[in-house]
């Protein structure tokens, strides 16, 4: 069976020693500071549309070299497959990596983590892209206009809910970080909070989650429990959260997918916009 090589790369300024590789297993660590290069393909988008001329670039070619006397620390990993996943994600090597990464920052503090070079599969030594994509359904116009007018709307709803308004300050933060994940476990419990801050609010009874997306979508509480099992969706986090235990396999981006659809319609709502219709591809 073949083998899939990941390696995480961190520079560790405030490290220093003699450099050396170790077997840590499961994983090989590299601790240097000669220099060494590396060739990357860095991702160029994580979103995807139909461009506007031309073809779409996703990736370019790059060459890292890591100068003489910086010290850097290199994690590698070997695993037996992929995730059917756009770019082959693994989440074998994910697991593997952060495992070693704690128990490294346990021994030796976790600066050493803190500047990351690049984090990736590696193919007959060459880094290959991971291309973690959004698709966008549509381009959209933006105009100054149409930007002050919408925010100015949104402003005004805020004004007039100041409950909406402080939900929404605790929400966005959580929300700007998501975006930027591409982990599974981290990004559904990114989303998983904005819900418990709205609409389930002040509870960790799912009740509330359901009725709001009912008046949300006009559809009976059944056949949304049906469709989109919501009590499994809180079972998926309550393991998670008290059992670190998070579910594996294809339905692992279907409940990330449900979550996500819900958290964003759920921010749509804090912000007095009307029903965007994204939901309905959930119940299909």
């Amino acid at each position: 069976m073949p083998k899939f090589t990941y390696v995480a790369l961190f520079k560790t300024p405030t490290y220093d020693g003699e450099q050396f590789s170790h077997v840590l297993k499961p994983a090989k660590i590299d601790f240097f500071k000669d220099s060494r290069e590396f060739r990357f393909l860095q991702q160029l988008t994580r979103v995807a549309t139909s461009p506007r001329k031309g073809e779409m670039q996703l990736i370019k070619d790059i060459v890292v070299k890591t100068a003489p006397d910086e010290f850097h620390i290199a994690i590698w990993v070997q695993v037996s497959q992929v995730d059917s996943k756009i770019g082959g994600t693994s989440y074998e090597a994910d697991s593997l990596i952060d495992y070693t990464i704690a128990k490294l920052s346990a021994a030796f503090r976790d600066e050493m983590f803190c500047n990351l070079v690049y984090r990736g599969p590696i193919v007959d030594g060459t880094a290959i892209a991971q291309l973690h994509m959004a698709i966008a359904p549509s381009m959209v116009e933006l105009t100054a206009a149409k930007t002050a007018q919408a925010i100015e709307v949104i402003n005004a709803h805020l004004s007039k809910n100041r409950e909406s308004s402080l939900r929404l300050h605790l929400a966005s933060k959580f929300m700007a970080r998501a975006i930027l994940l591409d982990g599974a476990e981290e990004t559904f419990l990114l989303h998983w909070t904005i819900l418990e801050i709205y609409p389930m609010r002040n509870t960790t009874h799912i009740q509330p989650l359901k009725e709001w997306i009912a008046k949300r979508t006009g559809r009976p509480i059944p056949e949304i429990e049906s469709k989109l099992g919501i009590g499994r969706l809180y079972g998926h986090r309550c393991d998670l959260v008290h059992n670190g235990i998070f579910i594996e396999g294809p339905q692992r981006h279907k409940i990330g997918d449900i979550v996500l659809q819900l958290s964003r319609e759920s921010i749509r709502d804090l912000c007095g916009q009307p029903y965007s219709g994204d939901l309905e591809r959930l119940f299909e």
